[in-house]
């Protein structure tokens, strides 16, 4: 939803699902707005760092993992350096699920990471 990727509160590593971790991520979302462009690379680059640290402190176990990907606009970087990006650092047993809000066609390109990945895509209507 911006042009920045950014992990929720000080953490750098995966963080438990406790209800007070869920909390604060419902918390984190409903402030949440939108502004600037709309970064896939920053955003996936982000999500693979945070796996691989997060691995190496084993605060996953990694034999199943799942990537939620959501956005409300168009891509606003290099379409192939996103694709490239995803298919080097995503490890075999990641899950990606994209979701595309509002209406066009922005889900041409997380519709694509879905179908090229064998993720999972959702339009979701405003």
């Amino acid at each position: 939803f911006n042009t920045e990727a950014r992990l929720v509160g000080n953490h750098t590593l995966m963080m438990r699902a406790t209800d007070e971790n869920k909390e604060k991520m419902l918390e984190y979302i409903d402030r949440l707005a939108s502004g600037g462009g709309t970064n896939y690379y920053n955003a996936f680059n982000l999500a693979f760092q945070t796996l691989k640290l997060s691995a190496l402190q084993d605060m996953t176990s990694s034999c199943h993992q799942a990537l939620l990907f959501l956005s409300d606009g168009e891509i606003s970087d290099d379409e192939d350096e996103v694709f490239e990006l995803i298919r080097t650092e995503r490890q075999f047993n990641l899950m990606l699920f994209t979701y595309s809000f509002g209406g066009s066609n922005i889900g041409s390109v997380p519709g694509k990471i879905a179908c090229e990945f064998d993720g999972i895509w959702a339009q979701i209507s405003d």
